[in-house]
């Protein structure tokens, strides 16, 4: 038997790889005594990678810094396996340790067929429950006296990276026993424009076989957006407070979301970070927790994709090493969330996600036990000019705004009794509509005539002023030097970070931060209605007055009562667009600005999937529902004649209802029906 000699050229494009010593285990088996030298070429797992995206990059011990060349710190040792029936599996371990373009490495091998050549390349630094970030492979060959090279094509594990400025890196990591996180790190720190446009596709394949892209290949070429996907995969769409995730059929039925966030990595760079059940994932993409995956992204949501791989093989991903995973019965739809393991959020139910009442919803919408039929019913006594519903987070507790009598009123969606909260116009003068903070601390209160935002303190009912002087004007300022004309609607993004307010005076759009009381003018131009689309106060309103915004903090949905439209602002630019109505006063059912009208919009609610806007007619004695997708608007309760009464909504009737609620799980939407004086609730419809 002779001593072999390997040369292992590790091809990583222009990666500096430093090459150092080695040592080997293990002594040779049967054969015919004979030895050969031999070639070890690895070729990069990403080959069709250019200039600066050769380097293979690997996380540091934080695993979400990327670098831009591997060092002994991050990628320590690479470990050379070969193996045969009948012959004792040799393993052979080199360190990385000098900048030279190839490795030399000795090894005795005996000759024989079917010898298997596996090298794993792993790096240690950011293993997190036993799960490593690498690359391996392996070949099989016959080996005679006159073999001269062996080719090994490794694939991308539990990582796919280049050095694009698009995406940088694709990451799958189990980080505990219960959670499964994918991380998507970018090659900037993306700008306000571009994490909205942002789009990202991750298709999954449980075939452990694969040896090419293949069908997925294919995809990447079109960005994965037309037709049919090969396997199931995961989309993110960005969004201006936080991206959102949905995992989706080949067919592209979507069947869960992902709990999603920005965040920014050592190196500056912005990540998206998703995490969901390991037993989702595994419901989803196979019991083995074992497959291939591969990437495309767009910081613009169309053409160039940046795919990762751009070629070669898949990457794998292995989430077995994590021997402490646990694996839990999910909740069904409209069931009570499993969180008998204390897991919150959407890792508890089948699909959907798990709703602040503890209730799992499917991923396209509302899911009732019983029928899909919309239904009225009137919840609560006798009130004199109700106006307004909002919600606590858990939605069991609701608030009542009743304008002719300035009072707030609490009412226990469950056993059906109300008590007043606050009252008296020294308190709340002619308040119209409330939004509650994410924590159910603070309710805000919007007054009408006395121009002013009110903080109320839901555990004891103290009343403070969170922005407005009280004098009728649209007046840019902090606190109570600001001034609004007429406010009337309400909303507040996810995070409590800022509110806006619909000043229908003064038919503008403000924005107020929500911890120091500064009002700015987001959108539209004082005292000059119009209907006019543009950037902020180039463009115009004609009294708006209901306001809805998106889970994302990206988009705000404004009811322009004056020009019967519903607009959206962009909220990071203040572009203002008409989404739907032709401006005619009516309540035709149709699509979008061409065929379908309002009458008198006054406010509009956002359901959680933020799929779907429902809207108010007072003179319509309608309620409409757009589904935002396709701007497809219908008439889902009233029939246009004033009247009160309950059920299916073909048939309810409603008298000048004027602002919405909707429970946080969309399940409800509520309705402030002034002249019947009686707050009503609506069962949502069904999904689009």
């Amino acid at each position: 038997m002779k001593k072999i000699l390997f040369l292992v050229p590790v091809v990583f494009l222009v990666i500096i790889i430093h090459c150092g010593s080695g040592t080997g285990t293990g002594a040779g088996g049967s054969g015919s005594g004979v030895s050969a030298v031999i070639n070890l070429q690895i070729a990069n797992p990403d080959p069709n990678a250019t200039g600066t995206a050769k380097a293979v990059l690997f996380p540091v011990a934080d695993v979400s810094q990327t670098k831009a060349t591997v060092t002994q710190a991050n990628l320590t040792t690479c470990t050379l396996t070969v193996s045969a029936s009948g012959m004792s599996t040799l393993t052979h371990s080199f360190s990385v340790t000098s900048s030279a373009s190839t490795v030399t490495t000795s090894l005795s091998v005996p000759a024989g067929s079917s010898r298997t050549f596996a090298v794993d390349c792993s790096d240690g630094s950011a293993t997190t429950n036993n799960i490593t970030v690498g690359y391996n492979g392996s070949a099989t060959a016959d080996i005679s006296e006159t073999t001269s090279s062996i080719s090994i094509n490794p694939q991308f594990k539990n990582l796919i990276s280049d050095a694009s400025d698009v995406i940088n890196y694709v990451r799958l990591n189990q980080e505990n026993s219960t959670q499964t996180k994918l991380t998507v790190g970018f090659g900037s720190a993306l700008t306000a424009a571009q994490k909205i446009n942002t789009q990202v596709i991750v298709e999954m394949d449980t075939d452990g076989t694969r040896t090419s892209l293949g069908t997925i290949s294919a995809d990447q070429a079109s960005g994965f957006v037309s037709g049919t996907k090969a396997t199931p995969y995961i989309q993110l769409v960005g969004g201006t407070d936080r991206p959102l995730a949905n995992f989706y059929t080949a067919a592209g039925v979507k069947t869960m979301r992902l709990t999603c966030s920005w965040a920014t990595n050592d190196g500056g760079n912005t990540e998206a970070v998703c995490t969901m059940g390991i037993t989702q994932f595994k419901t989803r993409f196979g019991s083995s927790e074992t497959g291939q995956f591969a990437a495309v992204g767009s910081l613009t949501g169309a053409s160039p994709w940046d795919a990762l791989p751009n070629g070669g093989n898949y990457a794998k991903y292995d989430l077995s090493p994590n021997t402490g995973a646990t694996t839990d019965t999910l909740g069904a739809n409209a069931a009570a969330c499993d969180d008998s393991t204390s897991r919150t959020g959407s890792e508890v139910c089948q699909s959907g996600f798990c709703s602040t009442r503890d209730l799992c919803i499917n991923a396209n919408g509302p899911t009732h036990s019983s029928s899909d039929t919309v239904a009225t019913a009137t919840i609560g006594g006798a009130f004199n000019t109700p106006v307004d519903v909002c919600s606590s987070p858990g939605g069991v507790t609701l608030y009542l705004v009743e304008d002719t009598n300035n009072t707030l009123y609490t009412f226990n969606n469950n056993t059906g009794v109300s008590a007043v909260l606050v009252t008296g116009v020294g308190n709340l003068n002619n308040p119209v509509n409330c939004v509650v903070d994410s924590s159910g601390t603070n309710i805000y209160v919007v007054t009408s005539i006395g121009n002013i935002v009110r903080t109320v303190v839901a555990a004891t009912g103290a009343v403070t002023t969170l922005a407005g002087s009280g004098v009728n004007a649209t007046t840019d300022g902090t606190g109570t030097g600001a001034a609004f004309a007429g406010p009337a609607g309400i909303a507040m993004d996810a995070s409590d970070t800022n509110m806006y307010v619909a000043e229908n005076g003064g038919d503008t759009i403000r924005k107020i931060v929500v911890s120091s009381g500064v009002v700015t003018t987001l959108a539209g131009s004082a005292g000059n209605p119009g209907s006019t689309d543009g950037t902020g106060t180039s463009a115009q309103f004609n009294n708006p007055t209901g306001l809805a915004i998106d889970s994302t903090g990206t988009f705000l949905y404004v009811a322009d009562r004056g020009n019967n439209v519903i607009r959206r602002v962009t909220i990071s630019s203040g572009v203002v667009t008409t989404i739907a109505g032709t401006g005619t006063a009516s309540s035709v059912d149709g699509t979008g600005t061409t065929s379908a009208t309002f009458n008198g919009p006054n406010d509009v609610v956002i359901d959680p999937t933020d799929e779907t806007l429902y809207v108010v007619e007072p003179a319509g004695n309608r309620i409409r529902k757009i589904v935002i997708s396709t701007l497809a608007v219908t008439t889902i309760a009233g029939t246009g004649v004033a009247g009160l009464t309950n059920g299916a909504g073909s048939i309810a009737t409603f008298n000048t209802p004027s602002f919405l609620g909707i429970n946080p799980d969309g399940l409800e939407i509520y309705v402030g029906d002034g002249v019947n004086a009686v707050y009503r609730r609506i069962s949502a419809p069904a999904p689009p």
